[in-house]
Order: C-alpha cells, then structure tokens, then sequence
C-alpha cells in the first residue's frame, strides 16, 4: 500500500494513495520495490514543485496476507 504524505507542520497526515496488487517471494524485495513505486508514483503525478510546497512524501508498507494454502 502506498500512502501519500505531507510534511506541513500545520497539515501532518497521510491518506491511502494506491493499493498495489504485487505478489513478493519475501520482505526484502517487497522493501525495495516499494522504494521504486514510491519514486514512480511521485515523479509521475505530481510536479516538483508540487512536492516541494506540500512537502509529499509517500509512506509504503509490505503486508502479508494468509491464503488457505499458507
């Protein structure tokens, strides 16, 4: 899940963003592409200075989920 952040010290708050559908092998490489999204996801939709005056950030997490089979 990527959330995304401003950094306002008036304006603190993260919402959801996206919800990224990505199945990974272990936690490790659930880290680093989540890096690679976050980046991707800022430089694509939001300008610099957009970033810069709202000071975004984007907060992601790597969460497991339980099938029947695990």
């Amino acid at each position: 899940m990527l959330y995304l952040c401003t950094s306002l010290p008036e304006n603190l708050k993260c919402e959801q963003e996206a919800l990224m559908p990505f199945e990974y092998v272990d936690y490790s490489t659930c880290v680093v592409h989540g890096y690679i999204h976050a980046r991707n996801h800022l430089m694509q939709n939001y300008t610099v200075e957009e970033v810069n005056m709202d000071k975004l950030a984007i907060r992601f997490e790597c969460k497991e989920f339980k099938t029947e089979n695990t």
